[in-house]
């Protein structure tokens, strides 16, 4: 007898989020957790590279790239989990908010900051990766 017809359903595939939903939801954290610690945010669609803009800064707003990751992948598809994120050198922020939407943790930082961490700079990207330790 077919399993399909007899209640037991086979579980389905893990699926992971699209890239677009990614962006959605990491923009969506870093603007909750500013908000959270009363910094007001707006989003930004004018400027390439550019998520939320913080206009209440002076002299200045701040303006914030975001890049998120679903969580860790193993690093080159088979090693240890990782994360890793790939900032446009190109762009326009004052502060760059790297998202594990797994852990709902976002790290911000400036350019300069990124840049010192980064593991590849092959312009016009930069490459910043994390090993994970995993604590049982």
């Amino acid at each position: 007898m077919d399993q399909s017809h007899n209640g037991n359903f086979p579980e389905p595939p893990e699926t992971r989020p699209s890239t677009i939903q990614i962006s959605r939801l990491s923009i969506a954290l870093v603007e909750r957790q500013l908000k959270e610690n009363r910094i007001n945010t707006m989003r930004s669609s004018a400027e390439r590279g550019i998520h939320l803009v913080c206009p209440d800064r002076s002299p200045a707003p701040i303006k914030i790239q975001v890049k998120g990751n679903a969580g860790p992948k193993p690093a080159g598809g088979k090693g240890k989990l990782a994360l890793d994120w790939w900032i446009e050198e190109d762009a326009l922020a004052g502060i760059v908010a790297l998202v594990d939407l797994s852990t709902e943790r976002v790290w911000l930082m400036t350019f300069n900051e990124v840049e010192r961490l980064a593991e590849q700079l092959t312009l016009p990207c930069i490459h910043v990766h994390q090993a994970m330790q995993l604590c049982h």
